[in-house]
């Protein structure tokens, strides 16, 4: 019941980890020859089983995609802000509806 032609998969690979990211991620580790490394693989895909259909996300580990699902606290380790790019910083600044100011 899922629509896989409207999937999207993303994977990052985290490498030269410090000892104490080694310890974070020691259920997610892949051994490589370069060393132990973190894959992070974000899958999105369409489930029919919904009406409307709904986005279904899943977040794994492993080259592959077939390690350990990251419970919450590993995956809040990942966890980014995305700022848009200031064009005009001086307008941008200025405090009034809609300023980028007010938004962050």
């Amino acid at each position: 019941n899922n629509d896989l032609n409207n999937e999207i998969q993303i994977q990052v690979c985290f490498n030269n980890l410090t000892e104490d990211e080694k310890a974070l991620f020691l259920e997610y580790l892949t051994y490589t020859k370069s060393g132990p490394v973190v894959y992070l693989n974000w899958t999105c895909h369409f489930s029919l089983k919904f009406i409307p259909a709904r986005p279904i996300v899943e977040i794994t580990s492993g080259k592959n995609g077939d390690g350990p699902t990251f419970v919450a606290e590993a995956r809040e380790m990942f966890r980014t802000t995305y700022l848009k790019p200031l064009r005009d910083a001086y307008m941008d600044m200025q405090a009034g509806k809609g300023s980028r100011l007010s938004q962050v």
